[in-house]
């Protein structure tokens, strides 16, 4: 009798978890877009960022005759050396994105699990009791 209460209250408790965490995760919602930061508006920004592109500038010793790969420049040469710069990917900027968009579809299980032991608790309650009938005490 005691393992039906505890199943239906811990269904009990799971529905009313998932539903505060819908109603937490829409007002949260609510705020964001009251400033401007729509699903669209941070899609949008996700997605350029996942192009992000950076220079980087490299030093060569010595004077460079060769021709340079398509985008690269040179910024500065003499006999001594020369600083060419490459139009790279932003490989950080890039794998933020690609984590915010794994995030923004649900993909990853939450950072913060709430335990709530009040189920636990009538589980083990309900043991104590079973216990105390199977061996006489009550």
């Amino acid at each position: 009798a005691h393992s039906g209460l505890v199943s239906e209250r811990s269904e009990s408790l799971a529905n009313d978890s998932g539903a505060a965490a819908r109603e937490v995760f829409e007002e949260r919602t609510k705020q964001l877009e009251k400033r401007g930061l729509t699903f669209d508006r941070l899609a949008r920004e996700t997605k350029r960022q996942l192009a992000a592109k950076k220079p980087v500038q490299i030093k060569i010793k010595g004077k460079i005759e060769a021709e340079l790969p398509a985008g690269a420049k040179v910024l500065a040469s003499s006999e001594e050396e020369t600083v060419i710069q490459l139009i790279l990917t932003d490989e950080g900027t890039r794998s933020a994105a690609i984590d915010r968009v794994h995030k923004l579809r649900g993909d990853y299980a939450p950072d913060k699990v709430d335990v709530n032991h009040t189920a636990t608790d009538d589980l083990i309650q309900a043991l104590r009791d079973a216990k105390e009938r199977a061996l006489g005490v009550r």
